[in-house]
């Protein structure tokens, strides 16, 4: 078995630096902040960017993530273009990859990027009701956040009413991209 030793990137260790003395994150928080880095899926990554990950019998498959599917010593990876009622994926091809029930699965999903346009707004993902964020061990939520952009490029902030979950008194007005919690929001307008 190889060791294969994980050094931080420079962008890495530049963005804690500035988040922990801005924010005064807490080491569990900041731990959290460097493995969801995006420099970071290439360090753990299995030579093409990002790892295969178990997909549990209640994970969603969506149009468009990679998978694959281990049954008695068969494997099949496909990229998933339909799935129907009875949970059946389908290539684009139309090939039927499997069934969720049957089998163990794995997932590669398609990186989700937030927006830099200046203007361009977040909203909930389907499904969920809140934009979530995590900082210092505590969730803010949001029903929708706005990109700015700087004289010098994209800041690194979403403007928008982030409330505390234990107390939504609490409100601030601008959250960190890296804190917001990828898969709780989409696109406004896709």
């Amino acid at each position: 078995m190889s060791k294969k030793k994980i050094e931080p990137t420079d962008a890495m260790v530049r963005d804690v630096e500035t988040w922990g003395e801005i924010m005064g994150v807490d080491d569990q928080d900041l731990l959290r902040y460097i493995l969801n880095h995006p420099d970071a899926r290439g360090l753990f990554a299995d030579g093409d960017g990002h790892p295969w990950e178990p997909l549990g019998e209640s994970d969603q498959v969506r149009v468009g993530d990679e998978v694959k599917w281990d049954y008695y010593g068969l494997t099949m990876t496909a990229t998933v273009a339909r799935v129907d009622k009875t949970e059946g994926l389908y290539t684009a091809a139309g090939l039927h990859v499997g069934v969720r029930s049957v089998g163990t699965w794995y997932v590669r999903r398609a990186v989700q990027e937030l927006p830099t346009k200046d203007g361009a707004v977040i909203v909930p993902a389907d499904g969920h009701e809140y934009i979530e964020a995590k900082v210092n061990g505590q969730t803010f939520i949001a029903r929708e956040a706005v990109a700015g952009q700087s004289e010098f490029g994209p800041i690194n902030v979403l403007h928008g009413a982030w409330r505390m979950v234990d107390d939504g008194a609490r409100v601030q007005g601008q959250m960190g991209r890296d804190f917001i919690t990828p898969g709780t929001w989409k696109v406004a307008d896709q």
